[in-house]
């Protein structure tokens, strides 16, 4: 009955892993080897046991040509597999390679944006320091500016003081002359 079972297993092997190695083909093979027709023969008896191990022969005939052309197929489908990843890494390789100019582009772009900034700082800077400059020359003006009122007060006052002084004096000085005269005479 193990004889009977190997056969059992060889063909579900064969049914379940048509993609099987070539190495597991050649396990398979030589315990089919081993396995002699006498030995057929003895464990099922009859004249069906020829058929069935005619059936062993074409089974193992069959699969070892389907197991060949499975790993040509295979052969064929990792060529196949290995030019799509190929197409795959290319694909990657020019989409790297454009995210790259991408990013070169971008960083170029900070640069410059960084660089407009420096120079909007310094400009406001600048500014500030213009703006601080003219709130105190007006601050300067203001005051003095608003002494002028006062000053002009003053000044007028000095002015109407002086002429008054100023017309004093020739009145001061006939008056002082004629009294020199007045006293000559």
């Amino acid at each position: 009955m193990e004889h009977y079972r190997g056969y059992i297993t060889f063909t579900i092997f064969c049914s379940f892993q048509p993609d099987s190695d070539v190495i597991n083909l050649n396990e398979v093979q030589s315990d089919l080897d081993t396995l002699s027709e006498t030995q057929n023969m003895d464990y099922i008896g009859g004249s069906n046991s020829r058929e069935i191990t005619q059936d062993i022969h074409t089974i193992q005939g069959a699969e070892g040509g389907f197991l060949q052309d499975s790993a040509e197929d295979r052969l064929r489908k990792i060529e196949s597999e290995k030019d799509s990843l190929s197409l795959h890494v290319s694909v990657l390789t020019d989409q790297i390679d454009a995210q790259a100019e991408k990013i070169r582009d971008l960083e170029y772009s900070l640069a410059e944006r960084r660089d407009k900034i420096i120079n909007t700082e310094d400009m406001l800077q600048s500014w500030s320091s213009l703006v601080a400059a003219i709130m105190a020359q007006q601050s300067t003006l203001a005051s003095f500016f608003s002494g002028i009122p006062q000053k002009r007060k003053s000044d007028s006052q000095s002015e109407s003081k002086a002429k008054y002084e100023q017309e004093r004096k020739p009145r001061v000085f006939i008056e002082s002359w004629k009294k020199e005269f007045d006293g000559i005479e």
